[in-house]
């Protein structure tokens, strides 16, 4: 067996005729899945401490020039979001491109106050099938 993804669905065929349930779909990546680690980052100013900018740091094992695809940015004030309705969106991006399998997203400076978590999520929540995103420890996703 080749040593990349394979992507396997299943359907169920009605004895009689040509009538097919939709197909059930998984990917095995044999252990070669992507994983994209990600943390907050921040600025302060020196004197006040006042958050000056503020971006997510992701980190991939996919290797160079890996894309990801669309994204949504999900903020919550007191709690890290479990799932893309679990907060504000924050920011849509359309694509994320690493370079030496590093990649810095900036975070709107209008989603700083309240001191947000932010958590990312795939638009299409199929593209989770195949990279996973994993958020670093509650603290580092905090805007603070």
């Amino acid at each position: 067996m080749e040593h990349r993804p394979h992507y396997i669905s299943v359907f169920a065929k009605a004895p009689e005729g040509d009538l097919y349930a939709p197909p059930a779909r998984i990917v095995e990546t044999l252990g070669q899945g992507a994983a994209v680690s990600y943390r907050v980052g921040v600025k302060k100013s020196l004197l006040r401490r006042t958050v000056e900018d503020a971006w997510l740091e992701l980190t991939c094992n996919g290797g160079d020039g890996m894309i990801l695809p669309p994204l949504l940015v999900v903020g919550k004030a007191h709690s890290v979001p479990i799932s893309p309705r679990d907060g504000e969106v924050l920011l849509e991006v359309l694509s994320l491109q690493f370079d030496r399998g590093k990649a810095l997203l900036p975070l709107p400076a209008q989603s700083w106050s309240g001191r947000p978590y932010v958590k990312l999520f795939f638009k299409d929540a199929a593209a989770a099938r195949e990279i996973r995103l994993l958020p670093a420890e509650k603290e580092r996703l905090q805007i603070a």
